[in-house]
């Protein structure tokens, strides 16, 4: 008789490894990115890294395989793309002259971003420095180029020489500089001679291209002429300027001065001989005045009471301005202080003067003693304040005895003379000033 045996086995299919890479996968040349690989196991890229993250700087398909713990396989790749920088370069003048400008010009594709801030492909500079520009492409991709630009400075140009002639003389003039020369007359030396009235201007050229150009004015005379400015006529204590016309080459004054322009202080004959380009020269004269100052005086009464007023009276001739805006010969003041007046004479000469206003107190009056008497007795009386008494009933002292009715006052005089007076009776004292 036959015998049967039965057996079996399970099989498991274990899953394959979750494979993924993640990481930029669009580069700018120059640049670099890292790709990591997410999942459980060993790495193998096909770089031969074994790492689960790669760094890499060039285009091109990168992938990489998985194995699980229990050797099943996935594999995943991803393409890198590099992008070419974009190309950048600047035109345009380096070298300018002081006071001239510049375009500087980026050539590429993309949006700008200046040293200086400007967006634009082309901005205008006027300054030395460097200068740089960075171009950003479509796709994110950066270039920086950059420039130095320099400013030479523009030649110095001054011309000297005589500039007032005598009708027939001649002057030379000379431009004082660096390069070459070329004068309104077409000359092209650094002098001319000139000998006709005018404008004569000269360009300079530096060896760097830069040009300057300055420019005289000759004159010619035809006859010298002389004539003295300034005030002839001024106030005792002050001042004129006399002036002639400057310019010329010399002048020499009565009093020995040497300037176009002297201070005279005196009165008198003042005369001036000046002497032109060519040696032409001539003679002027003028006569100078002085006026003597106002006199200036304040009359009337500086010491008041308080209450009272005081006339105050400027002594001279001509229109007068006191310190409070009165414009009178005489103000009436009843505050103390300094008071001024200025008086003009009609010939617009000024004098001020001025006094001091000083207002004294009044006394203070009071009268103390008994009201109210029985018939045939008396009371005292008695002034307090400082300085002079005298009383209604004609005495003279502090105090007085009375043995009648009525009404009795004082007046107290102090010692700069202000009076108070005040009185007593009918049950009620009375002060008056």
């Amino acid at each position: 008789m036959a015998q049967e045996s039965t057996c079996q086995a399970t099989v498991l299919v274990n899953p394959l490894p979750l494979c993924s890479i993640t990481g930029g996968l669009v580069l700018c040349e120059g640049g670099s990115t890292e790709l990591c690989a997410t999942g459980t196991g060993s790495f193998l890229w096909s770089t031969g890294a074994i790492t689960s993250c790669i760094t890499v700087d060039i285009a091109g398909v990168y992938s990489v395989t998985i194995t699980s713990p229990d050797g099943c396989e996935s594999t995943c790749q991803v393409t890198v793309l590099v992008n070419p920088l974009p190309i950048c370069s600047i035109t345009g003048g380096l070298v300018l002259c002081e006071g001239g400008s510049t375009e500087l010009c980026a050539t590429g594709t993309g949006s700008f971003l200046w040293s200086n801030g400007a967006t634009t492909s082309c901005i205008t500079v006027n300054t030395a420095g460097i200068y740089s520009v960075t171009i950003t492409s479509p796709d994110g991709c950066e270039s920086t180029c950059q420039v130095t630009v320099i400013v030479n400075p523009l030649p110095i140009c001054s011309i000297t020489g005589g500039l007032i002639l005598c009708e027939g003389a001649s002057t030379e003039l000379c431009a004082t500089g660096t390069g070459s020369f070329l004068w309104s007359t077409g000359a092209t030396t650094s002098c001319i001679t000139v000998s006709t009235a005018g404008i004569y201007s000269v360009t300079i050229t530096s060896a760097a291209g830069c040009i300057s150009t300055c420019q005289v004015e000759v004159i010619v005379n035809s006859a010298p002429v002389c004539v003295i400015t300034g005030g002839l006529v001024f106030c005792e204590g002050g001042s004129t300027e006399l002036c002639v016309p400057a310019g010329a080459v010399g002048y020499l004054w009565s009093n020995g001065a040497t300037t176009n322009c002297i201070t005279a202080t005196t009165p008198g004959l003042y005369s001036v001989v000046v002497t032109y380009a060519g040696g032409c020269e001539s003679t002027c004269q003028a006569t100078v005045l002085v006026n003597p100052l106002p006199l200036c005086s304040i009359t009337g009464g500086l010491v008041l009471c308080e209450g009272g007023s005081t006339e105050l009276c400027a002594t001279g001739t001509g229109s007068f301005l006191w310190s409070n805006g009165a414009t009178t010969s005489c103000i009436t003041v009843d505050v103390a202080g300094v008071y001024s007046v200025t008086i003009t004479s009609p010939d617009g000469c000024e004098s001020t003067c001025q006094v001091e206003v000083i207002i004294n107190p009044l006394p203070i009056c009071s009268i103390t003693g008994g009201l109210v008497l029985c018939e045939g007795a008396s009371s005292e009386l008695c002034a307090t304040g400082t300085g002079s008494f005298l009383w209604s009933t004609g005495a003279t002292t502090s105090c007085i005895t009375v043995n009648t009715a009525g009404i009795y006052s004082v007046t107290i005089t102090s010692p700069d003379g202000c009076s108070s007076t005040c009185r007593w009776g009918d049950r009620h004292r009375h002060a008056d000033a």
